[in-house]
């Protein structure tokens, strides 16, 4: 986090845009804040939605203020936002790109030997590159993501021992410390307040607060119309089949699973990690969420065909297709939501 979302990410992508704006003229600073600004980040990024950039800030020093969150949501996102402004063979476009390859490896939730690898001739890449393109020294943490392969191959995917659970804890305190006018004795106060938090959490009428497995919302109705679509329609059943129009199931507006929220808010799903004809993965656009009479949860997806991952904009083109899944939630995890490139119909799918 600190390394990464904090450090590097912001020095480069800093020089990146500025270099592209105030040197190569590919899109002034005007076009960047809008894209920005406009741009759709769906429903689970919508809250760490990047702020706009300062002129000054950017042209001076190639300076970027961000959140850690708020930068990787912008690191992420940055290919679909102006990657159609941007040359083929920009150099400082490929940077970008061994960027948000390294950093697409040390996030993953497990890695194999090969990773370390690939991270590691990417790492030495990505330092040449950036010595060559800004004729400066490279920062600390620059030199601290060359341990990253060591480190993985004895501790395993450095995103499950990273410090961005802590903070995210810590911002309570911090939060509590802003709300506050006394600073006396404020470690007690601070600790006073958490304790009194947890005890409510325990003896409210949530008392599974920490331990429950699944939430759901509002219930919806949905018309026979609709039900008779999906018993007709080409649909596959990859555990349970079901009758829509006669088995007891509730259709809900989200649920959430291990604190995995699943919502029709123009979310998608892997549906599969790893199709067989082109070893892409297979993605679905979520229509529907129901449980059934013993709380299950299943999902009704509407299909895309993965046509090939784009360099350029670091994303998968897909197509929708008019073919349905009905698939169980519980072994769903890698959410996303589809982009429409600016100026085009391409469809685009970021992880």
């Amino acid at each position: 986090m600190h390394d990464m979302l904090e450090g590097a990410l912001k020095f480069d992508i800093g020089l990146i845009l500025k270099q592209m704006i105030f040197s190569f003229n590919y899109f002034s600073m005007e076009t960047l804040n809008n894209r920005i600004e406009s741009f759709n980040y769906g429903s689970l990024d919508i809250r760490s939605r990047p702020t706009m950039l300062s002129y000054e800030n950017l042209r001076r020093q190639g300076l970027i203020k961000m959140s850690a969150s708020e930068m990787l949501c912008f690191t992420r996102y940055l290919g679909l936002i102006i990657g159609d402004l941007i040359p083929e063979d920009s150099d400082l476009w490929e940077l970008y790109k061994i960027l948000r390859k390294i950093l697409d490896i040390i996030l993953c939730k497990s890695v194999r030997l090969p990773d370390s690898v690939l991270l590691k001739t990417l790492i030495s890449e990505h330092h040449t590159l950036y010595l060559r393109l800004f004729r400066s020294n490279l920062k600390p943490k620059h030199h601290h993501m060359v341990h990253y392969p060591f480190i993985i191959n004895k501790s395993g995917p450095l995103s499950l021992f990273w410090s961005m659970r802590f903070e995210a804890k810590h911002k309570e305190l911090k939060d509590t410390a802003h709300a506050i006018t006394s600073r006396k004795n404020i470690q007690y106060t601070l600790s006073l307040k958490h304790q009194l938090k947890l005890s409510y959490n325990f003896s409210s009428s949530n008392a599974h607060f920490y331990t429950k497995n699944m939430e759901v919302g509002r219930i919806l109705k949905i018309n026979e119309l609709t039900s008779q679509f999906y018993n007709n329609c080409d649909i596959s059943f990859v555990t349970t089949n079901f009758d829509f129009s006669n088995d007891n199931i509730a259709f809900i507006s989200w649920v959430k699973i291990k604190n995995i929220l699943f919502n029709c808010n123009n979310m998608c799903i892997v549906v599969n990690a790893n199709e067989i004809e082109n070893m892409l993965p297979l993605f679905g656009l979520i229509k529907h969420i129901f449980i059934t009479d013993v709380n299950l949860p299943f999902a009704i997806c509407k299909l895309f065909q993965t046509n090939y991952f784009d360099e350029h904009y670091q994303a998968f083109n897909v197509t929708l297709k008019a073919k349905y899944i009905c698939i169980f939630l519980e072994q769903c995890y890698q959410r996303s939501h589809e982009v429409h490139v600016s100026g085009s119909d391409l469809i685009f799918i970021s992880l």
